[in-house]
């Protein structure tokens, strides 16, 4: 196996940390939405020192996403949903049948948005858009079950 790309679905900690790690290994393009893009060198914005108590950073190039990409792997082509609520540049990826919904939706609910840059406002509405998306797909949600149909 050759780890060629990273996709996150938004910037926080938790998504990131080992990231530089994981870069310096293997050099693979990472993507994030330009909207949390400043959370990889922020530890305020990550929310690293906040819930963990350490400070997490990746500082690694990335390639920024605005929503509505089609990112083709081989023979697998992902098109970026920019899903913000949860982050301000919350993103969901779909490919086929399958959808990566990070912090956007999970098995049971939803992510939180008492975060510095969250808006549940903005995540009602990116979860009604999505509504239609991932009707009967497969969900890969960020935490809790880790498959979803």
């Amino acid at each position: 196996l050759t780890v060629r790309s990273v996709l996150l679905t938004h910037g926080h900690f938790d998504h990131i940390v080992g990231l530089e790690e994981l870069y310096g290994l293997t050099k693979a393009d990472v993507y994030i939405h330009e909207g949390d893009l400043p959370m990889l060198s922020d530890v305020y914005l990550n929310l690293s020192t906040a819930i963990s108590g350490r400070e997490i950073k990746a500082d690694v190039p990335a390639k920024t996403l605005s929503g509505g990409e089609a990112l083709t792997f081989g023979e697998e082509t992902f098109t970026v949903l920019h899903t913000p609520g949860h982050s301000p540049g919350s993103v969901c990826y779909v490919s086929g049948d399958t959808v990566f919904t990070g912090d956007t939706v999970f098995s049971v609910g939803y992510g939180r948005t008492d975060f510095p840059g969250s808006s549940f406002l903005q995540l009602r509405n990116s979860i009604r858009l999505l509504k239609s998306t991932i009707c009967g797909k497969t969900i890969y949600p960020g935490h809790g079950e880790t498959k979803i149909s």
